[in-house]
């Protein structure tokens, strides 16, 4: 299983975030092995770079987005919900 923090948009409207879990399969892959996921469908991707310290002005998001961090860290204050 893979686990990952997301953060959605409930009925109300209020940003939550919520630890979720995804299936690879094979479960335990063999050395020469990958564990997959089930795809996700996308219809753009884009790459980001950002300097340390910098920021990014707050705004709604009128899509979904999926955030992979490869290096760092990144801290996501959702509108409405106060948590981080």
């Amino acid at each position: 299983m893979f686990q990952f923090l997301r953060l959605y948009t409930d009925d109300d409207g209020t940003a939550r975030f919520a630890d979720e879990q995804l299936a690879l399969d094979p479960a335990e892959p063999a050395l020469h092995e990958l564990s997959v996921a089930t795809p996700w469908s996308t219809s753009a991707a884009v790459i980001v770079q950002a300097p340390p310290g910098g920021s990014h002005p707050q705004q709604p998001e009128g899509r979904r987005n999926l955030a992979v961090v490869l290096s760092g860290e990144v801290e996501v204050d959702p509108p409405r919900d106060g948590s981080t």
